[in-house]
């Protein structure tokens, strides 16, 4: 946007294209600002180690996406894994300095982002990565058209089986029930930044995605339905 207004202000200089200029360079300025605090919170929370090092406590998890991710696109990406493991500590009670997130191995173009911690919230962290992207494709249209986007509890419920497989994995889901619902709002947020505009994953080497047909129309669809997930 700044890049085309620029243009528009060196090719006609008047007071209107003036101020659209001015306005779209705050607006640039605050999106590299809010860019470089994402940018700067995963790199302090997420430690970069060699896989020589990643003990018989942890797990490791290998996700990668087969469209091309942009770099804002995947400090996005890095930043809902980061968020969603720090929630399931919470749920689990493990402290985040004895069981930090570790980054192992990370490529850009088709990003590949492989992580590893603590064996009792990766375990987890995959079902409900692989139980969202399941829900995502299974209610993808014909039409180019989702369903629904999970934001009611009942349809978040459905999409990550949260309360299932915490229970699955040793959590008493008897706690307050708002707790549950607060974590799993948040999840389902930080899962569709995750899988948005990515129709083909791989997830510890195994393949989910959507028909060929379908998948230029979901990254369009993803796109938008992102959009108005942070409104």
């Amino acid at each position: 946007f700044f890049v085309e207004t620029h243009d528009n202000y060196i090719k006609n200089y008047s007071l209107p294209s003036t101020m659209k200029m001015i306005f779209a360079a705050k607006n640039l300025t605050v999106s590299i600002e809010s860019f470089n605090e994402a940018l700067t919170n995963v790199k302090n929370n997420i430690q970069l180690i060699d896989h020589d090092h990643v003990d018989q406590n942890s797990e490791t998890l290998s996700v990668y996406f087969a469209s091309y991710t942009d770099f804002v696109d995947s400090i996005i990406k890095l930043n809902a894994l980061k968020t969603i493991y720090e929630e399931l500590s919470c749920l689990f009670d493990i402290s985040l300095s004895e069981s930090p997130i570790h980054l192992i191995k990370i490529e850009s173009g088709s990003l590949w982002v492989k992580i590893a911690g603590c064996i009792k919230i990766i375990l987890p962290l995959k079902e409900l990565i692989r139980s969202f992207i399941l829900y995502i494709f299974r209610n993808y249209t014909d039409e180019g058209k989702l369903l629904t986007l999970p934001k009611k509890m009942d349809v978040i419920e459905r999409a990550i089986h949260l309360t299932e497989v915490l229970e699955k994995h040793g959590i008493d889901c008897s706690i307050p029930k708002e707790n549950i619902e607060k974590s799993a709002i948040k999840v389902s947020e930080q899962l569709n930044y995750l899988i948005g505009g990515q129709p083909k994953i791989m997830l510890d080497g195994d393949e989910l995605s959507l028909s060929k047909s379908r998948q230029d129309k979901f990254i369009e669809e993803s796109k938008t339905l992102m959009i108005e997930s942070k409104s």
